[in-house]
């Protein structure tokens, strides 16, 4: 996981430092580009949405067939993130630029970060219940 600069790495206006937000605005654009035209080529009919915040580039892939969405995450989000570091890789290159980018499909991302909190949650309390030790899978 990357690591978000702190305040003293940051401009005023809370970007991190040696981005300014046209840089970003272009890479979004960029990355959006990308991204829809490897689900056209993929034969998927389904819109890239860019945003931008605190210095990345968020991608959702909304309005696609419920089973094309499904493709497009994979099993355990395995061709999500290959479609992340795909978009990243060429978009970088192409701007010669570092990308920080996450591409996410229908918000699987957010719903699997809610799962593994709730998860984390109902083991802490089994714990302090049992007083047992238990491991996640990581």
């Amino acid at each position: 996981m990357e690591r978000e600069p702190d305040v003293s790495e940051r401009h005023v206006d809370g970007e991190p430092a040696g981005t300014n937000g046209a840089d970003l605005e272009e890479q979004a654009d960029a990355i959006a580009d990308f991204v829809e035209e490897l689900l056209e080529r993929m034969g998927i009919d389904a819109i890239a949405e860019p945003t931008t915040h605190r210095g990345h580039v968020y991608v959702d892939i909304v309005d696609g067939p419920e089973d094309d969405m499904a493709l497009l995450i994979g099993r355990h989000g395995q061709t999500l993130d290959a479609i992340q570091e795909l978009a990243r890789t060429a978009v970088g290159r192409r701007l010669d630029d570092r990308v920080r980018v996450l591409v996410d499909v229908g918000d699987y991302r957010k719903r699997q970060e809610d799962r593994l909190v709730e998860h984390a949650r109902e083991v802490a309390e089994r714990v302090q219940r049992t007083g047992t030790d238990e491991q996640f899978d990581p």
